[in-house]
């Protein structure tokens, strides 16, 4: 079995970093364990919870960042 892991660069704006890193502080998590955890939640609401999905979506598309 392959242990080694793999690291992929994604790029986010400063302040969205910045949160993420500050919430997985808070939560006790890592970056990478913050960012894991929010990218489950959202397949799951995606998954699972279309309609709340896509007005969650429309409002973050309508707001300037």
């Amino acid at each position: 079995m392959n242990n080694s892991k793999k690291t992929t660069a994604i790029r986010l704006d400063i302040d969205l970093y910045n949160y993420i890193k500050n919430v997985g502080l808070l939560n006790n998590r890592s970056i990478s364990g913050q960012a894991n955890w929010t990218i489950r939640v959202t397949a799951i609401l995606q998954e699972k919870y279309p309609d709340l999905y896509a007005e969650i979506a429309q409002k973050l598309n309508k707001a300037e960042y």
